[in-house]
């Protein structure tokens, strides 16, 4: 058995943001990945959900590891899938791409 210390509630705190913003994300691509037309453009952001995905089942873990309280983010009852898009031809991408370039820059040690 490792023998490690706790978390500190900022750490805790960092953590619990980084969930919010990893299942916001989540599902403003499932949106996006419903509603797009282009087939490219689809695989793209299927393959950033599948990257994003596990880092937040990552998370969950190390709360219950913790014994903390696993925040509730954002779940798929905050969106409808078949709400018309929002944003013309490309914006998706682009959100995309600016999400690579960051690298998830908020995920911490994750």
């Amino acid at each position: 058995m490792v023998n490690r210390s706790k978390m500190t509630s900022t750490e805790i705190g960092a953590l619990w943001i980084t969930y919010q913003k990893k299942t916001m994300i989540l599902r403003v691509l499932e949106h996006f990945i419903e509603v797009s037309e282009d087939k490219k453009a689809k695989k793209l952001m299927q393959g950033l959900w599948s990257e994003l995905e596990p880092n937040v089942h990552r998370i969950e873990q190390i709360f219950k590891d913790e014994g903390a309280v696993i925040p509730q983010g954002f779940t798929n009852a905050d969106v409808n899938l078949q709400a018309p898009k929002l944003f013309g031809e490309g914006f998706d991408i682009l959100l995309c791409m600016v999400l690579k370039e960051i690298r998830w820059d908020y995920t911490l040690f994750i």
